[in-house]
């Protein structure tokens, strides 16, 4: 048995092995898959058990403001699963902000990404502010 590295809950049996391919099945269905995205099932590490739907009681709306942001299953770069990219403008739910981190929901998903890629909906953006005028560098008018 061997597991399917990017989909890390799907395990499959090779069939047989030619060059870089492998000829798979999983649950009586047949096709060819890398032989670079398959561990030995005893290689692998454990899948952690799914967790239950979060609360979303307190969940802020919020949207991508910058250009695209990567998604993680947890709360690093580094981390074993990115699941993609959000671009610029996608709609999401912030469940909660963790350091650099924003938990949040897109279409019943739940991933991680930076939350500064993200602008809550309920926040307006901080003014830039007015410098106060120097006296010293007063010019003189005649009214």
């Amino acid at each position: 048995m061997y597991l399917v590295t990017k989909y890390a809950r799907n395990c499959v049996t090779p069939q047989s092995i030619s060059g870089s391919w492998a000829y798979v099945e999983k649950d009586g269905l047949y096709g060819y898959c890398a032989l670079s995205a398959l561990t030995p099932k005893s290689q692998a590490t454990a899948t952690p058990e799914p967790t239950s739907t979060p609360d979303m009681t307190d969940a802020i709306d919020a949207v991508v403001t910058a250009t695209k942001v990567q998604v993680y299953s947890q709360p690093i770069a580094e981390a074993k699963y990115k699941y993609g990219t959000m671009s610029k403008g996608t709609q999401c739910r912030v469940i909660r902000i963790e350091g650099d981190w924003a938990f949040v929901e897109k279409s019943g998903l739940y991933d991680y990404c930076a939350a500064s890629a993200l602008t809550l909906a309920n926040s307006t953006p901080t003014p830039e502010p007015t410098p106060t005028p120097d006296p010293s560098k007063a010019i003189a008018a005649v009214v």
